[in-house]
């Protein structure tokens, strides 16, 4: 995890946007990430689920168990997680996405990386400026969907200028706002 003094500024688009559509510009490039994922009940599309066994036998084998979060709506994905769960996401009105290339084979950092996620996405739905500094001066990646938008947190410059193609219509802003409707 990076600290510093600087907290990135967001990249918002305006729209329905799934997921996997937000997440395809880049995602080649994610596939040994762990991944932590907030929203109200599980992060999994229940249809896609309940296909086949071996849907959800895939989801348990990438699951990370995290015991301080049990009772929470934070689940923890390890690698591979992209390509294999990311277009199966489920969101919902405030969705929360973080991920990191740190090793998940270190149970420290897992639980360190988890309680900074879960205190950055706090109750009141507002991001901490706390939690926008571990972005600084690494790719980690932090995306929120908010009920018509997402906005997308990361300090990794070719990744941005991928997603203002992407997205033409993208703008930026400061984290000062976050969550505000743009």
């Amino acid at each position: 995890m990076c600290s510093d003094v600087q907290r990135p500024s967001a990249i918002v688009v305006v729209g329905s946007y799934s997921f996997d559509e937000i997440l395809d510009p880049i995602a080649g490039e994610l596939t040994e990430w762990c991944w932590w994922i907030s929203v109200q009940g599980s992060p999994i599309e229940s249809r896609w689920l309940h296909a086949s066994d071996n849907n959800f036998e895939l989801v348990e084998k990438l699951a990370i168990r995290v015991p301080e979060f049990e009772n929470h709506d934070t689940t923890a994905f390890g690698r591979l997680f992209v390509p294999h769960l990311y277009r199966h996401i489920r969101i919902d009105e405030w969705s929360y996405f973080y991920t990191s290339q740190m090793s998940v084979d270190v149970d420290r950092h897992l639980v360190q990386t988890s309680i900074a996620f879960e205190r950055g996405v706090s109750a009141n739905r507002t991001l901490s400026g706390d939690f926008l500094t571990l972005l600084s001066d690494c790719d980690d990646l932090f995306l929120m969907h908010v009920d018509g938008w997402w906005e997308i947190y990361t300090t990794n410059a070719r990744w941005r200028e991928c997603w203002l193609m992407t997205f033409p219509d993208a703008f930026i802003r400061s984290w000062k706002r976050a969550g505000k409707c743009p």
